[in-house]
Formats: C-alpha cells, sequence, structure tokens
C-alpha cells in the first residue's frame, strides 16, 4: 500500500514540480516562475500599487519589490508615478509585457490542462472546493495571529 502524504506534504511538493515545470516552459518569454503571478496580477488589474500588488498575492513587501524590480529591468512592466500621492506609484505592461503574457497564458493553459489530466471534473472540483476551504481556514487563523500582534 502506497504511503499517504499529509496535506503540506502535497502542497509543498506539488509548488516545487510547478516551479520547476515553470521555469522551464517560460524560459523563451523572458518571465520565470516567480514573477509569474505579478506579471499576471498587473496584466489583471492595470495600473495597481505595489502596496496592492503585494496584498493581493499575499506575498511580503521585500519579495514583491524584488520580482517587479526584475520585471522592470527586463521592460516587462513600467512604472507610473501615482497622480494622488506622488512617493506611490502605479504598475502597467509595457508592448514587451504585453507580448510575454500572451505567450504564458498559453503556456499556463496547456501547463493546467497536464497537471490535471485523467482527473475527473467533479473530483477536480471537489479537489478545489476541498482547497478553498483549507486556505480559508489558514487565512482565518492568520488574521488571528495579526491581531494579537
Amino acid at each position: 500500500m502506497k504511503k499517504k502524504f499529509e496535506i503540506m506534504q502535497y502542497i509543498a511538493a506539488i509548488y516545487r514540480h510547478q516551479m520547476t515545470v515553470l521555469n522551464h516552459n517560460l524560459t523563451e518569454s523572458g518571465i520565470t516562475a516567480g514573477t509569474y503571478p505579478f506579471l499576471v496580477s498587473i496584466k489583471r488589474d492595470p495600473g495597481l500599487s505595489l502596496m496592492t500588488l503585494s496584498k493581493y498575492l499575499v506575498i511580503d513587501r521585500a519579495t514583491t519589490t524584488k520580482a517587479v524590480t526584475k520585471l522592470l529591468k527586463s521592460g516587462l512592466i513600467e512604472k507610473i508615478p501615482d497622480a494622488k500621492d506622488k512617493r506611490a506609484f502605479n504598475l502597467y505592461l509595457t508592448p514587451k509585457g504585453e507580448k510575454a503574457y500572451k505567450v504564458i497564458k498559453v503556456e499556463a493553459a496547456d501547463f493546467l490542462k497536464d497537471m490535471v489530466k485523467e482527473i475527473p471534473e467533479e473530483e477536480y472540483l471537489q479537489t478545489i472546493n476541498t482547497l478553498d476551504q483549507v486556505l480559508k481556514n489558514i487565512k482565518d487563523m492568520h488574521n488571528e495571529i495579526k491581531k494579537e500582534c
């Protein structure tokens, strides 16, 4: 009988393998698995700020700044000073970023399709619902910790 992992082991293993495969598949686009969610978020919500991006992705500000800096140096995004707050800036894809997004959108769709192949839709949806509940529970625990600080 196959030994079952704990849920956190599965999540960690899936994440590690996902990063490896995405890094391989995204090489030509100039994007890495680490910068991928930032580029996609900026595409979905043009003009968002660094702080909003950090909150949206639930990633600390230092990591967000590092990823945004990589995207800026690659010429995939640009930052424009915020009209209301001169200390802040808004993030947008450049034409080069738009081209890269088109490539990674196809790669991501193919990746997801391959990742869930041979899983019946009903099981897939149940898994998503279960993971959604796990995420909600963890967020609740996180919010309780923040209240204590």
